[in-house]
């Protein structure tokens, strides 16, 4: 069996890529996103489980809490394999490589400890393993993150100038540091030497889609990986709000239910109580059902398109131009011809 692991980035079309291999007839495709014929219910709740947020801390890692959580999914995960039959494994979340709320480091550690266990517990060795990682030039990374997520940035930074500040102050920090590309993908090479590491930028998907599509199967063996079936219309995935860079501003209503923190409140009353090391992880998963229910909606107002000026462009471009420089060298991706700041 043929191995392809999509940790990141968020913002670089993960769901689109998501959305081609859940449809393809010869994958085996488990993301955080378009579920495919595979997917289940328990099966989510324990990838959610192994790569949730730390935040709001409410099971530290321990090697006795970690290592249930990956025997859980891995197992679910070969049970899928063997009813299958299919000879590609397509293992897809973004919030893998993501900072602020989630660890990055921590997940990766948990990733390739869940491959191994994968291994182990079905008695295989996967073929081949490829790892993909879609990048977006920095400037139109943070110019979509800001308006997809506005209403957590708002809280530190209402406009793009707040936004520069921040970055100047802090580099590093949050949401900046998710994209410094070349020594994220240092920790990559070191945490899966196995892996053949596969860069795509996102800038492909804008001037070639038929190449990006095929550069997503790369490491796969299929008989038409450029042409899937796909039951999914493109277009609507392509063009979606997150990619005209509508600022969601949350309405008044939704925004006291957000600052109310109904599951926050919640998971606090858990952890006082104690209930967590009591429940089960199979009732765990039926409590999400019913929280997931009666968690109130935040609805959103998308007012404006976001478009940062070119001065906030260029000063995004001169932070991470020596990153996109070091990962040039290394990847020979030509980044220079693509916009990005090297």
């Amino acid at each position: 069996m043929n191995l392809l692991i999509h940790p990141g980035f968020v913002k670089t079309a993960t769901k689109y890529s998501q959305g081609i291999f859940a449809s393809h007839e010869e994958i085996l495709s488990i993301a955080k996103c378009h579920k495919s014929k595979y997917y289940s219910e328990e099966l989510r709740f324990f990838q959610d489980r192994l790569f949730e947020p730390p935040l709001p801390k409410l099971q530290g890692y321990n090697p006795h809490n970690s290592t249930q959580r990956i025997d859980n999914y891995a197992k679910l995960i070969v049970e899928e394999i063997e009813k299958s039959n299919l000879q590609n494994l397509v293992l897809s979340d973004e919030a893998i490589l993501a900072y602020g709320v989630y660890n990055a480091e921590l997940n990766q550690f948990l990733l390739a400890r869940l491959i191994k266990r994968i291994e182990e517990i079905g008695a295989f060795s996967f073929h081949s393993k490829t790892l993909l990682l879609t990048i977006r030039e920095q400037s139109s990374w943070l110019q979509s993150h800001f308006a997809y997520q506005y209403i957590h940035w708002s809280k530190y930074a209402k406009n793009e100038n707040q936004l520069i500040k921040m970055l100047r102050n802090d580099p590093f920090k949050g949401p900046f540091g998710t994209i410094w590309y070349d020594e994220i993908s240092l920790t990559l090479e070191q945490f899966f030497p196995e892996f053949d590491i596969n860069i795509l930028p996102y800038e492909h998907l804008e001037s070639n889609e038929q190449f990006f599509v095929d550069s997503l199967f790369q490491g796969l063996i299929t008989t038409n990986p450029a042409a899937p079936s796909l039951p999914v219309n493109i277009n609507s995935i392509k063009i979606n709000e997150s990619r005209k860079n509508f600022v969601r501003k949350p309405t008044i209503l939704s925004y006291l239910i957000w600052q109310v923190d109904f599951i926050g409140h919640l998971h606090k009353y858990i952890r006082v109580t104690s209930l967590l090391n009591i429940i089960s992880e199979n009732k765990k998963m039926h409590a999400r059902k019913i929280i997931k229910k009666i968690q109130p909606k935040i609805l959103y107002k998308n007012n404006e398109a976001l478009h940062f000026s070119d001065e906030t462009n260029t000063i995004i471009r001169e932070t991470y131009s020596e990153s996109n420089m070091n990962l040039n060298k290394r990847y020979g991706l030509g980044l220079d011809k693509l916009g990005y700041g090297t």
